[in-house]
């Protein structure tokens, strides 16, 4: 029971990645009320099998993000890329909602008023069908974050000097790229104190840019990640927990992504 959350922890549910390698193996922490069986029904709806999961919250009272949270995730299946909404069944639908309907009443229980809804940020493309299927609870975002566009600017890049940031000189893609990704997510962590709980989910293939948002949030919202010990746990948590593939060029490249997240973090580091 933190902050007037009721948390539980589960460190079975996912013991030897029975449930999802892309969450973490132990230390799965949901709001009180759920049980394994619906847990596990969300999981098989969604891409990854990634339900969402509490990442960070704040418990200093003096702190303006207190008792704020943030729960990493990825889209359902059935929005996802090629996936087909028909495949979203009732099964699907009761136990989503009954999930959404859960934080959401942790949520405003622990800030005792009602009708705070819960939003969810989708690094994805818009989705009219996924924006209703989560109404009743929660408020979606959609911030077509693609990590494609990352790769094309990345492949772009001089590779001889991309190791040495501060003999680095990106051109003006790349420099678009770290601008729009600080700025919005600097705007997402100050509406943070407001909306109180934040679904960070990825958008499918192509859209697995939640590393960063999540991270960046996070940096802008507390101090302790910005210190060294802080930013190394960060780094754990964040990505190694959620199996960041760090030296897996398929896909949507995600040397492309870590390194976008290590230069928007050194683009601060030089600013403040």
């Amino acid at each position: 029971n933190v902050t007037g959350h009721k948390w539980d922890m589960y460190n079975q549910l996912n013991i030897k990645f029975s449930l999802s390698p892309y969450l973490p193996a132990r230390h799965l922490i949901f709001p009180h009320g759920l049980n394994d069986k619906l847990l596990v029904t969300v999981a098989q709806g969604r891409c990854q099998k990634r339900l969402p999961t509490l990442s960070w919250c704040n418990y200093e009272k003096e702190n303006p993000y207190y008792k704020c949270s943030i729960f990493r995730a990825s889209r359902v299946s059935a929005f996802c890329g090629s996936g087909n909404p028909k495949a979203y069944n009732l099964e699907l639908q009761v136990a989503e909602e009954a999930f959404l309907e859960t934080i959401y009443f942790n949520l405003n229980n622990a800030l005792g008023q009602k009708e705070k809804m819960v939003r969810v940020l989708d690094t994805g493309p818009k989705s009219k069908e996924l924006e209703r299927a989560f109404d009743n609870y929660a408020t979606c975002e959609f911030l077509g974050f693609s990590t494609e566009e990352l790769e094309v600017a990345f492949d772009e890049l001089q590779y001889p000097i991309i190791h040495r940031l501060d003999r680095f000189a990106p051109n003006k893609k790349w420099s678009l790229l770290i601008g729009k990704y600080l700025e919005r997510t600097y705007k997402l962590a100050i509406e943070l104190q407001s909306h109180q709980c934040y679904i960070i989910q990825a958008g499918g293939p192509g859209f697995a840019s939640d590393y960063t948002v999540s991270c960046l949030i996070q940096l802008y919202s507390s101090p302790w990640y910005r210190s060294l010990k802080g930013f190394c746990s960060l780094i754990d948590k964040e990505w190694v927990d959620f199996s960041f593939f760090f030296e897996d060029d398929a896909g949507s490249s995600p040397t492309a992504i870590f390194f976008h997240f290590m230069h928007c973090v050194w683009v601060l580091l030089r600013s403040f």
